[in-house]
């Protein structure tokens, strides 16, 4: 599964964001480029609309693949989420991650359909949060 996902985290992707609260959609550019070792450095980068503005984002991720896991980190190497990986190497692959930050629950599904495209899916429930965001991730 390693090999598999070192082709998908891999070039440049397109990509469309849908955020469920407030109702926001973001379109942009990532890139994965190869660290050292099973180092993987993600960038993204793009634009939305708040009533009419356009705003940018961006984000940095760290993605460390490691015999039978998928470790992502933040830019300050904060860990944020964990995969076990499958060994079966077919296509749909799904990988799944829950995981608790204060009183929040953070769901996280990553679901590779082709070396094309991929997709993420966040459910974050808590006290204060019930939102979804999902990304569908499109080789550029």
């Amino acid at each position: 599964m390693i090999t598999t996902l070192q082709l998908f985290f891999s070039g440049e992707f397109n990509f469309r964001r849908r955020i469920s609260q407030p109702q926001i959609s973001l379109n942009g550019t990532a890139n994965f480029e190869t660290g050292d070792g099973k180092t993987i450095l993600y960038k993204e980068n793009g634009q939305y609309r708040i009533a009419g503005k356009p705003q940018s984002f961006y984000q940095n991720r760290i993605f460390m693949l490691g015999d039978d896991c998928l470790l992502i980190f933040k830019e300050d190497h904060s860990p944020l989420h964990e995969f076990a990986l499958s060994d079966q190497p077919t296509l749909p692959q799904k990988l799944t991650h829950m995981h608790q930050c204060a009183n929040d629950q953070y769901f996280v599904t990553m679901t590779f359909c082709s070396l094309k495209n991929f997709s993420t899916f966040y459910q974050i429930i808590g006290p204060h949060k019930n939102y979804s965001i999902h990304t569908d991730y499109e080789r550029a």
